[in-house]
């Protein structure tokens, strides 16, 4: 029992140690920097291989660099070598002596997971496909794989690290040799007890080290894992700076800053301690430190008043909350008392600026001047009329108006009131009369204003004035149409009261109608109704007369508003007409009858044309006999009124087949033409040709198997026979079958000739008995011609070169004549023409470089099969057979080809020719293209490598919450990036059929977020953004330029607004501002006095315009209020400008002063530097 608690309490402490490492990583010593190295053996390279590391072997010849290239050193049978060969030996018994703690199978792979652990495998194993191992998010992860006997990987087998697994902490002790298959990868240190040897294509990751055994490498690439190499950063500027200021930190060479960012630079703002940190496989090294400080800007005071800032004479106010600042009257205290009217604020500066403080303007007031008031004008006048009074300075009229004037169109007593914080004065008053126009009358109807001849309406709303009809009464009676209105009238005018218009209609008139004929009548027939006036027919219509058929009671309605009248009436009947059924047409056969018509109605007489044939004339369904077709028309009528109509019916009378003229017997010869004709009656004719009981059908050498005359062209021997006969059919029984004939057929002597296509023959004769003889060779009756493929056609000897299928006869012959005239003609001789064969390829016309087992077969049942095969492929089984094997060793264009025999001995003329497009999988993939830094939501993002040799699609990878808007599989995508978008990596390679191609180098894009949008504030002349950084101030829509400070002194009427900008992203706009800038002409002189550019460096203009000659004084003073430039007694006539030269002094506020006798007014300007 206590031995069951012990194990459990070991096995829960295991459970709390999920990444414990298993065994101990062997000491390498000097091969710690090989990349490959034997002990004993030899070492050779065939190809371009490429091993970063160094390389080479204690005994054993050693060949192949170059055309190899090592980026490292080579050792052979030197002191590093003979120490690497001992240091090999110590490392092989260490992981030989470390105990295995999971032994698994001899074969690994297909997607197998190991994870950190020492594994034994008992016995020579293979890799295939991949072998994944995971290191489970430790980079420390530890994995040992001890074989005993030697390990050979598959082509395309890959070992693959996840999750932070090191390749520099994978292990592979290998008691034998060591084959890597072609194209594969692998990582880990090899320490092998045999030769190593990398097939063709394949990559290392790694070492490759062994005891005692050749290694050979073929075109590979081999790179061992080490640390990689720390950067050294470098700030281009001061470390310690102010708010809004920035330095640039370099020296990033594949690295990750501590902010995130992968660029070679990043520019910093805020104050830390940044560093680079370099990682591969192998581990991560940290770059040295740099510490970054970031002072504050000065912090504005906020001021604020223990009172009214407006105020009489001799009173005062207290200003308070001045934090280490400087008044701007000098005083330093934390607040000041003030009896003064006056601009008053703030300002506190350290090392990196000034800022100011609110401002609170104090002023101070007299005891208010009354007006004196007139007006321009009769105070007394009509309603309409107006009168302008003037005087007002300064005050506000009684109407609430602070012009100097109003202009008055209402009765009232008016006055000005003066009024300021010491009090109000009241000005003299004016009495203004305004007498009203006359009243217009407001009339109203008692009732409908239009009505019925006879009615009346009473009209009211007379108020003191006259009818237009000329009544006084206050409401009239109206009985006729007309426009009615009321006059009034006073001293002031004359006015119409509204208009009502009278409307009084007439009574409707009715119609009187008539019939232009008689209203009864049959169907077909109508009547004319007339006499519609103005009115509309009962069926809707408004002509003045209609047409009628159909039965019903006829009249017209004339109205209108006050009613309706209706016409006489008029009846009209239609009577039907009878159906007059005769049944449909029929087709019958000779004898035979068919009924027509339908029932009989009572009160209708039946009369059928003409009567031939018919049982009964006069009845309604009379049988039918007739003995040839005959038409029948039926008339049919009703008796009581008269109403009758026809129809007519065919019936067809058909005959059966009959046979007047038997076919007879026939002889010919072989190529002949033959026929056989027979002669019939009857209706509807078809005929069958049968030979025996077999039925003939055209095609071939037969034609008119369904006709009356059979032809047989031409004639063979397999047509003779005796029983020829035809069966004839029609729409009436029954059909009739003619005698048996016979055909006989009479053979010619054959002579044959047998002769592949494309193969060459000739026909001779020999005639003798005559002079001058001709020859006319004939195929059939034919006569043959010199041309194409024919020779010969009149000499002794026909001569047919190629031969082709068209070709193929039974009756070649020639015709000699003589001088005599007496012609000889051969016998028939035959030429069979046997066809060649047409070979064809079946098989993988893609395939990826390296496949084998690649079956192409052809056509079987042959003979003599060659087969060919481009260089790039070898023939491994199946030569001389319809079926090859093969395997494809060079990517490109190949070609399989084959030709031979047939069974009748003939070869085709050409071999075929299989094409074969053999595929590698995708280069590398080369360096993205694109922004690196994109601000959070920005859309149209475009990014692209070089095309990729032998890739047909692109797989890319984006990082989160970016999609992928176009160009997917392609060498170039459209990327969108939402407002969720993290930073991330931009990964491509290439894909085809045969795989994946490595994957393009890490671009990291950096995501920006949009700044907030930021919010201004207004304190006097100076306009204040709640953002410290990134800033650009606008007026009216355009940039100020230099403007990117987090305060603006405003010079300029207009719309201020602040957009932030913080790497490269920019926030929407801020609110708006509306400033009205004050002139001196506002404060009492007709002068405008401007400074710009505003903010600037020191460089700034002053600009004074007067309407009136004058002389004025401009200062310059600073936000001490201490005098820094004076300029006096300037004379001014229209316009005067000043550049004043301010670079030598330091950033701040500045007040330009310009001020003369009457009064003076202030600029602020900001001078940054």
């Amino acid at each position: 029992m206590k031995t069951r608690l012990l194990l459990l309490l070991i096995g829960s402490i295991l459970l709390l140690i999920p990444k414990l490492n298993f065994g101990q990583a062997p000491t390498l010593g000097t091969t710690s920097g090989f990349a490959l190295f034997t002990a004993v053996g030899a070492f050779t390279n065939d190809g371009a291989s490429y091993v970063t590391g160094d390389i080479g072997t204690n005994v054993g010849e050693f060949t192949g660099f170059p055309p190899g290239t090592v980026v490292g050193e080579i050792h052979v049978a030197d002191p590093v070598s003979v120490q690497a060969a001992i240091d090999v030996d110590v490392a092989y018994s260490a992981l030989f002596a470390t105990t295995c703690d999971v032994v698994i199978g001899t074969t690994l792979g297909n997607g197998q997971v190991l994870s950190p652990n020492v594994y034994c495998l008992g016995a020579a194993s293979t890799l295939t496909g991949d072998l994944i191992l995971d290191g489970q998010d430790n980079p420390d992860a530890l994995f040992i794989i001890k074989i005993d006997g030697a390990l050979s990987t598959s082509t395309y087998s890959n070992v693959i690290l996840i999750n932070s697994a090191s390749l520099c902490n994978v292990y592979w002790q290998i008691n034998g040799f060591f084959d890597l298959g072609e194209n594969a990868t692998f990582s880990g240190t090899v320490i092998a007890n045999g030769a190593i040897t990398l097939l063709e294509g394949s990559s290392l990751s790694g070492r490759g080290l062994s005891r005692g055994g050749a290694i050979a490498l073929h075109n590979n690439v081999v790179t061992i894992g080490s640390l990689p190499e720390a950067a050294t950063i470098t700030a281009e500027g001061a470390t310690t700076f102010c708010e809004g200021e920035s330095v640039t930190i370099s020296g990033n060479i594949d690295g990750t800053w501590n902010t995130g960012a992968t660029t070679a630079s990043i520019t910093v703002s805020a104050s830390g301690d940044y560093y680079v940190t370099n990682t591969n496989g192998c581990g991560s090294v940290t770059s040295n430190h740099i510490i970054v400080t970031v002072n504050p800007l000065p912090t504005a005071a906020t001021i604020t008043a223990d009172g009214a800032t407006a105020f009489c004479e001799g009173e005062s106010v207290t200003l308070s909350g001045n934090i280490n600042g400087i008044w701007s009257t000098g005083a330093t205290t934390a607040s000041i008392t003030v009896s003064a009217s006056g601009d008053y604020y703030v300002t506190n500066t350290n090392d990196c600026g000034t800022v100011t403080s609110n401002h609170i303007i104090v002023s101070t007031d007299v005891p208010p001047i009354a007006s004196i008031i007139t007006a321009g004008g009769e105070t007394t006048f009509c309603e309409g009329a107006r009168v302008k009074l003037y005087g007002n300075i300064g005050g506000v009229w009684n109407t609430g108006a602070t012009t100097d004037s109003i202009i008055v169109s209402v009765s009232g007593d008016y006055y000005v009131t003066n009024s300021n914080s010491c009090g109000s004065v009241t000005s003299n008053h004016i009495i203004v009369t305004v007498n009203p126009l006359p009243v217009a009358s407001i009339i109203t109807a008692g009732g409908e204003t239009t009505f019925c001849e006879g009615a009346n309406v009473i009209l009211s709303g007379n108020v003191g004035g006259v009818w237009n009809t000329g009544a006084t009464t206050a409401s009239i009676t109206v009985t006729t149409s007309g426009d009615y209105f009321v006059i009034n009238t006073n001293n002031c005018g004359t006015v119409t009261s509204n208009h009502i218009v009278v409307t009084v209609n007439p009574l409707p008139v009715a119609s009187v109608i008539t019939a232009d004929g008689s209203t009864t009548f049959c169907e077909g027939e109508n009547v004319m109704l007339s006499g519609n006036v103005g009115g509309v027919w009962n069926t809707g219509e408004t002509t003045a007369s209609i047409t009628v058929a159909e039965s019903g009671d006829y009249f017209v309605t004339n109205a209108n508003d006050c009613g309706s009248a209706t016409s006489n009436h008029i009846l009209v009947t239609v009577n039907p007409l009878p159906d007059a059924t005769t049944g449909s047409d029929n087709a019958i056969c000779v004898g035979n009858s068919v009924t027509l018509g339908a029932s009989p109605i009572s009160g209708h007489t039946y009369l059928w044309i003409p009567a031939t044939g018919l049982s009964s004339a006069v009845i309604a369904n009379p049988v039918a006999s007739p003995v040839v077709t005959t038409t029948y028309t039926l008339t049919e009528t009703v008796t009581a009124t008269a109403c009758q109509n026809s129809n007519a019916v065919t019936v067809t009378v058909n005959t059966a087949p009959f046979i007047t003229v038997e076919p007879s017997d026939q002889t010919a010869c072989v190529g002949s033409s033959v026929s056989f004709t027979i002669t019939a009656t009857g209706t509807d004719l078809t005929y069958q040709w049968s030979k025996g009981s077999v039925i003939l059908t055209d095609g071939e050498n037969i034609s008119g198997s369904n006709a009356a005359t059979l032809v047989i062209n031409p004639v063979t021997l397999s047509d003779t026979a005796s029983n020829y006969h035809v069966t004839i059919t029609g729409i009436c029984s029954p059909d009739v079958t003619s005698i048996d004939v016979s055909l006989i057929v009479n053979a010619a002597p054959v002579i044959s000739t047998v002769v592949c296509v494309g193969g060459s023959v000739s026909f001779s004769a020999t005639a003798t008995g005559g002079t001058d003889l001709t020859y006319q060779w004939r195929k059939g009756s034919v006569n043959l011609v010199n041309g194409g493929n024919i020779s010969g056609a009149t000499s002794a000897t026909l001569i047919i070169n190629p031969v082709t299928l068209s070709d193929v006869s039974p009756n070649y012959n020639v015709v000699i004549n003589g001088v005599c005239e007496i012609y000889e003609n051969s016998i028939n001789i035959s030429l069979i023409v046997n066809p060649l064969p047409t070979p064809a390829i079946t098989g993988l016309s893609s395939v990826c470089l390296g496949t084998t087992g690649v079956v192409y077969t052809t056509e079987s049942s042959m003979t003599g099969y060659n087969w060919t095969i481009s260089p790039g492929g070898t023939i491994t089984s199946g030569s001389g057979t319809n079926a090859i094997t093969v395997s494809w060793e060079t990517e490109g264009n190949q070609s399989v080809s084959v030709n031979y025999s047939n069974d009748l001995g003939c070869d085709a003329l050409t071999p075929y020719v299989f094409y074969v497009n053999v595929e590698n999988v995708p280069t590398a993939a080369g360096t993205i293209s694109g922004s690196a830094s994109v601000c959070v939501g920005t859309t149209g993002n475009v990014y692209s490598i070089p095309a990729i040799a032998n890739a047909t699609s692109y797989l890319w990878t984006v990082p989160t919450g970016a999609t992928i808007v176009s160009g997917d599989g392609t060498n170039a995508i459209t990327v969108d990036f939402s407002t969720t978008a993290s930073s991330g990596i931009i990964a491509v390679n290439g894909l085809n059929n045969c795989g994946n191609g490595p994957v393009s180098p890490v671009f990291e894009v950096v995501l920006n977020l949009i700044p907030a949008t930021p919010v201004i504030t207004q304190i006097s002349d100076t306009l204040i953004s709640n953002s410290s950084l990134g800033n650009q101030w606008y007026l009216d829509g355009v940039a100020i330029s230099g403007a990117t400070a987090m305060q603006l002194v405003v010079s300029y009427t207009g719309s201020y607004y602040v957009v932030v900008t913080v790497n490269e992203c920019s926030s929407s706009p801020s609110n708006t501002i509306l400033v009205q800038t004050v002139s001196v002409a506002e404060n009492g002189v007709n002068n405008t006095f401007d400074v710009y550019p505003n903010p600037n460096n020191g460089l700034f203009t002053i600009k004074v315009a007067t309407v009136d000659p004058s002389k004025v004084n401009i200062e310059i003073l600073n936000s001490l209020g201490e005098l820094q430039w004076k300029q006096e007694k300037i004379s001014v006539n229209g316009t005067f400008t000043r550049t004043v030269d301010f670079t030598g002094a330091p950033a701040g506020v500045y007040m330009v002063v310009l001020n003369n006798k009457e009064t003076s007014i202030t600029r602020k300007i900001l001078i940054v530097k």
